[in-house]
Parts: structure tokens; sequence; C-alpha cells
């Protein structure tokens, strides 16, 4: 599954990259640019993430992997103040020490709002957020462009994973309902695009489990893990 998740994380990046070789700065088509106001928009994501499981067959362990998706949502603001809501599709992957585990499908719903810079920094302290790097846009911002502004903000996220490959269940579907909160920047540059940068903690270890349970010695990797995720949004 490992291997499934490169597959998709090159192919995310090769189609930036596609848009960004034949890319000129100059006014892009209302579906390649970023809403300046109220508006929707639509992106690509590549995650990377890691965390703790706890095993059927006894024991902890690490468990760690990524996903690539596509997202969609809505931006505006209120009283001055951005905010955006996002639905995004991932297909996932996932492995664990010492146990193997893996998924296939993964689902998440985020809530923004802007914050000024100070209290950016005050919501990363308190959440935790603090203890883990941001990730940076040096590696997929297109060449001839420039950075307009930066806009951080808080979010709050609620995730739905397909746990069936993970416990063992290889008829059905078991689905795991957890929440989390996550903290990001989002890069505006001048042809329109904009880079989000984010790290989310996701509390699975309080999830609802619908569907079967684990089987016998099988990893059930329910416990806390941090993502790093860029999105690049049209």
């Amino acid at each position: 599954m490992m291997r499934l998740f490169v597959l998709l994380a090159a192919v995310a990046m090769f189609c930036t990259q596609t848009f960004a070789a034949d890319l000129t700065v100059k006014a892009q088509p209302s579906f390649m640019s970023y809403p300046t106001g109220n508006g929707w928009f639509w992106g690509v994501s590549a995650s990377g993430f890691g965390g703790t499981e706890t095993s059927t067959a006894g024991g902890n362990g690490t468990m760690f992997g990524g996903k690539a998706g596509f997202d969609f949502g809505y931006t505006g603001t209120i009283a001055g103040t951005m905010y955006f809501v996002e639905q995004s599709f991932s297909a996932q992957a996932v492995n664990g020490s010492p146990t193997l585990i893996s998924a296939a499908f993964s689902m998440e719903q985020r809530l923004a709002v802007g914050v000024p810079p100070a209290l950016f920094q005050q919501w990363l302290q308190l959440t935790g957020l603090n203890t883990v790097s941001m990730p940076t846009v040096g590696g997929i911002q297109p060449p001839g462009t420039t950075l307009v502004s930066s806009a951080p903000y808080a979010s709050i996220q609620l995730y739905e994973d397909d746990v069936s490959l993970q416990l063992g269940n290889m008829t059905g579907k078991s689905w795991l309902f957890s929440y989390g909160v996550g903290a990001g920047i989002l890069n505006r540059l001048n042809n329109g695009w904009v880079l989000d940068t984010s790290i989310e903690w996701k509390h699975a270890a309080s999830g609802m489990l619908i569907g079967a349970g684990p089987a016998v010695g099988f990893a059930r990797p329910f416990n806390d893990a941090f993502i790093g995720t860029v999105r690049v949004k049209f």
C-alpha cells in the first residue's frame, strides 16, 4: 500500500509540475484562480503522517503513511475575517511497526478561520502543534511566480477512514469516525493559485467505530496522529 501512496503522490506532484511547466505569470481562467473574496475552490493534496498504534495481538507500536487526494470547498469573509469550509477525498496507505497495516480510503471535512500571527502562535502552543514542522512551499511553487500574501488560520476537522483492511476485515466495511484540530497558512501567488500548507492533530483514539471490530492479530491504529499536508488550490 505504501507503493500505492508513492504512486498517487507522484501523480499529484506530476500534475502540479505539468501545470507549472507551461505557466506564465498572467491572469488565469476563473477555474484556475483561488477566490479573492467569496467563492468556490478546488485543489489537489498530498499528506504524510505518523503516530502510535495499538495491536490486538498485544503491545503498542508506531504507525506512519500518507495520502493523496482531491479537495473542494467554499471561502468567504465574515466581519472582515477569512474562513473556508472544505471537503477532501483521499486514497490512503498506512504502515505500522511491529504489525503491518493498510488502509484504502479517507474523507475529511475542515472548518478554518483566519487568525492574526500572535493568536496563531498561541493556537499552535495550545494544541501542541508547535512540536510539529509545518510543510513549506519551496518544492511546489511554480517557476516564475512570486508570493503575494500569507494568511495564517486555525481549523477543526472531522475524519472518516475506511479501516476495514486495517482491522483484518476482508469483507464488509468498517469506518472510523474521529476529530482533530489544525493550523495552516494560505500562501497566495501572483498567478492566482494558493498553496495551503497545514499541520493537523488527529485524535482517533476517541473515535467511533462503525462496522466489524478488529480481527485477532491485526493492528488497531486508533491512537493519535500528526498530519502534514500541502494543498494546491484554484
